[in-house]
């Protein structure tokens, strides 16, 4: 998994759960509420670039997670 954050850096809506430790129902929710933004690749493949959400939410930190 990329967490680096780099520009370009595109993850899948389990890895942002995963950084943020919640369950991947809570990000789908997040991008629904329009917190975060998503992009859809494809007929069910779901991406999020990772320095966007940093930017929305903030980047966790070890005691977050």
């Amino acid at each position: 998994m990329n967490q680096s954050g780099d520009r370009g850096s595109f993850v899948s809506i389990s890895q942002v759960a995963e950084i943020y430790g919640v369950h991947p129902t809570t990000v789908r929710r997040w991008i629904m509420e329009g917190r975060i933004e998503a992009q859809r690749v494809g007929s069910r493949l779901i991406r999020l670039d990772l320095e966007s959400v940093y930017r929305k939410l903030g980047r966790p930190t070890p005691s977050d997670v």
